[in-house]
């Protein structure tokens, strides 16, 4: 091996110079003009070549110069101002800072032996969140006293408090003299408003009936998947029907493993009542699980947090930061009310990282070595502060309102959640002589399409259900448009530029004969 090829004193100005280079290029297409680059204008063919591994290798400044030349400039710019898809900017200076210190301590963070400084950070970077929350904060310094975990996304996060809950519920069932069946657990959840990642999840977990044929599921009485519906009202779960399903599976002398609430759903950012949830589940004893990805940020507002009310007799939350705290990808967070829950994920009492109370490693599932990823987010929050986040939190809203008024005001604009609870906005168009739902949807997934390719502007689509009956008297499916806001550098200046596109755009194509004809 060349001793060229690894940092050391000889090789410092080489690898001083490409990351000169790579930060330079890096920076550049933060600020590219257009801001964001459609993936169907990817030159496929470069970015095969740039993808090139050779069997002499090249030189570091040709690694260098081969990415910033064929693959950045194809990349979708998350942080461009124009980007209101989602929050998810990922331009906190602090918080890229803390991602490259990452890369340069390679700590990790499965043992207290191979990161002893990181795991103090983080675990008490988790005690803090803990604090957010309202969940309670022992004096512990072990690892345990965390009370949750980092992660590598969402998904990652509600897996692992449903796993808990799993676990709890087999736990209560034992001493209750009962034996666990994974056939007929069920979970409750407001099916078209929650992430995949639960239905992923509960599939993970060995819950449901897939792998059964129709006739084995009916002959056995069971149903395919472990999920059952809770009907919804304004997006968000209906209480009343919760407290109709949990009888109904009682009846069936089913078990429940928890309620599945959301804090901000990923299309319109709906809050369930949690207060009325936790009633309901501290009645039945019933894990409540609260994914609050999205909706988590408004627990850093005073003016905003009053959504996420009861959030501290949940049995669980899953929080995102790098979808709403502005930190680039990947760290995800998931808390337990009680931190002795985490002993749930200990495995294997005879391994060294689970005898050691200082290792995060023997409390995190599915997750054993682990950078020190939350560095970023304890970069953010210092640089930051906490007034300074809560004014952001806080101007997300005001900048969805505004442009929520600004829709009711255009005719041919419909506004889908029109209760705007913190920062998105959802909305199709629907101009005057067409009401033929299909017509509309094919209507709105063509502005999609060309307002996205075609000018800096970027939003998200997707097929929902219409809970509101704003264009569906049935509440069936619309293609919607939505905008999300998170960051700091979208302004409304940019908001109103990107909606008049959306109205021009939808003119343009509803009065194209071609158009018409299809």
């Amino acid at each position: 091996m060349s001793a060229r090829h690894v940092l050391q004193s000889s090789t410092v100005d080489e690898f001083q110079s490409a990351l000169d280079a790579l930060t330079k290029s890096c920076v550049a297409f933060k600020f590219a003009d257009p801001h964001v680059v459609p993936p169907v204008h990817m030159d496929r063919e470069a970015l095969r070549s740039a993808a090139e591994v050779t069997d002499a290798g090249v030189e570091l400044d040709t690694v260098i110069a081969r990415f910033a030349d064929e693959a950045l400039p194809a990349c979708l710019n998350f942080s461009a101002p124009t980007f209101v898809a989602h929050p998810d900017a990922g331009n906190s200076t602090a918080g890229i800072l803390g991602g490259i210190a990452n890369v340069f301590l390679q700590q990790n963070l499965s043992s207290f032996d191979y990161s002893p400084a990181a795991t103090v950070l983080e675990t008490e970077l988790l005690r803090t969140i803990r604090r957010v929350i309202g969940y309670p904060v022992n004096d512990g310094v072990s690892a345990l006293s965390a009370g949750g975990g980092v992660v590598f996304g969402g998904a990652g996060a509600n897996f692992s408090c449903l796993l808990a809950a799993r676990e709890h519920l087999k736990r209560r069932l034992v001493a209750e003299g009962k034996v666990f069946d994974p056939r007929r657990t069920r979970v409750l959840a407001n099916r078209p408003f929650s992430h995949f990642s639960m239905r992923r999840s509960l599939f993970m977990l060995g819950l449901g009936n897939r792998d059964l044929s129709p006739a084995q599921r009916a002959e056995a009485g069971l149903e395919e998947e472990c999920l059952c519906e809770v009907a919804s009202s304004h997006f968000r779960i209906d209480a009343d029907d919760l407290e109709r399903k949990i009888e109904a599976v009682r009846e069936r002398g089913e078990e429940i493993m928890c309620i599945f609430a959301v804090a901000g759903d990923s299309r319109f950012m709906a809050f369930d009542d949690l207060t009325r949830l936790a009633d309901i589940a501290e009645r039945h004893q019933l894990w409540l699980h609260v994914d609050a990805c999205e909706g988590g940020q408004v627990l850093f507002s005073p003016r905003r947090r009053h959504l996420m009310a009861g959030i501290d007799r949940a049995s669980s939350i899953s929080l995102d930061p790098h979808k709403v705290l502005l930190v680039p990808y990947n760290i995800s967070l998931f808390f337990l009310r009680d931190p002795q829950w985490l002993t749930y994920f200990s495995g294997d009492p005879t391994s060294l990282i689970s005898q050691d109370e200082m290792s995060l490693g023997g409390y995190t599932p599915a997750v054993n070595s682990k950078s020190f990823i939350s560095l970023k987010l304890l970069f953010m929050l210092q640089h930051w502060g906490w007034d300074r986040l809560a004014a952001e939190i806080d101007r997300r809203h005001e900048l969805a309102r505004l442009a929520a008024g600004w829709i009711e005001e255009q005719p041919a604009l419909r506004l889908i959640n029109p209760d705007v609870s913190h920062n998105a906005v959802a909305f199709m168009h629907i101009p005057e002589g067409i009401d033929d739902a299909k017509r509309l949807n094919r209507l709105n997934q063509a502005i999609h399409e060309r307002l996205n390719m075609s000018t800096p502007f970027f939003v998200h689509a997707c097929p929902s259900r219409d809970d509101e009956a704003r264009v569906r008297a049935d509440r069936g499916s619309v293609f919607t448009l939505r905008m999300m806001f998170g960051n700091p550098l979208t302004n409304w200046a940019i908001v109103r530029e990107c909606l008049e596109n959306v109205v021009k755009i939808g003119y343009e194509l509803a009065t194209d004969p071609l158009w018409q004809s299809e």
